[in-house]
Order: C-alpha cells, then sequence, then structure tokens
C-alpha cells in the first residue's frame, strides 16, 4: 500500500470536509485511490500520525473535527442491532451513572422510534426519550 503516497491524499481531503461525516465513496472520488487504500491510510492517520478522526461507520465513514472542536479519541462505532440503522427491538430501562457525562448518538432507532446515544465513560447505550 504505499503509506506515503496515499496518506498525504487522504488526509488533504479531510482537511476540506472538516466538520462533517465523509463516506469512503467521498474519498474515493476526491483521491482516486481504492478502497483498500482508503482504509490503510486512515488506519495510518489515526495510528501513526494520531489525527483526531472520529470513526463513524468502521471501514465506511471519518469525521474530522474542526480546528478547536474539542473532540474525543476515535473509538470505533459499534452497530446496533447487526448492521448501522438497523431497528432493534427495546433499549434498557437503566439509571446514568455518575461517570457518564458525554453521549453521542448510536445509529439505527429503537422499534418504538426512540433515538440511542452511548455513555463516554461505561459504553452503555441509553434511549432517549422526550420529558
Amino acid at each position: 500500500m504505499g503509506y506515503p503516497r496515499t496518506t498525504p491524499k487522504v488526509l488533504a481531503a479531510l482537511e476540506k470536509r472538516r466538520g462533517r461525516n465523509v463516506s469512503r465513496e467521498e474519498l474515493v472520488t476526491a483521491t482516486g485511490l481504492t478502497d483498500e487504500q482508503i482504509r490503510s491510510a486512515i488506519r495510518s492517520l489515526i495510528d501513526r500520525e494520531n489525527q483526531p478522526i472520529k470513526i463513524v461507520q468502521r471501514g465506511a465513514m471519518w469525521y474530522l473535527p474542526e480546528e478547536g472542536e474539542v473532540s474525543r479519541p476515535a473509538r470505533v462505532a459499534r452497530p446496533i442491532g447487526g448492521r448501522p440503522g438497523s431497528v432493534i427491538r427495546s433499549a434498557p430501562k437503566v439509571q446514568v451513572p455518575d461517570e457518564d457525562e458525554i453521549f453521542e448518538r448510536v445509529p439505527g432507532r429503537t422499534q418504538s422510534g426512540d433515538v440511542l446515544v452511548r455513555g463516554d465513560a461505561t459504553d452503555t447505550i441509553y434511549r432517549v426519550v422526550p420529558l
């Protein structure tokens, strides 16, 4: 995979799209690289160069925060219900531990249409409902 040739192209394409989710297909079009080269370059940017790239959907979509935007370290998104956007039957009803202070939206919804979020400290999935 030519690390020196592919990684700068992918980083440049991500920097032009800072602050929004960027799909693999969009990076392929912007850089002229293959899917595998894109995934390899993203891994290199995260692992070797410590870029603050957030994985939105493993192997398919990434997010590079705006300059100055506070970002948690990148973590692999775990699809709920088997694949992104799928519907699960129910979400657990639990009290939020004190450790969970920041929540990120998780792809998919409950069968009743409620939004799902994951707590930052415990990785617990919560159902979001209006009061």
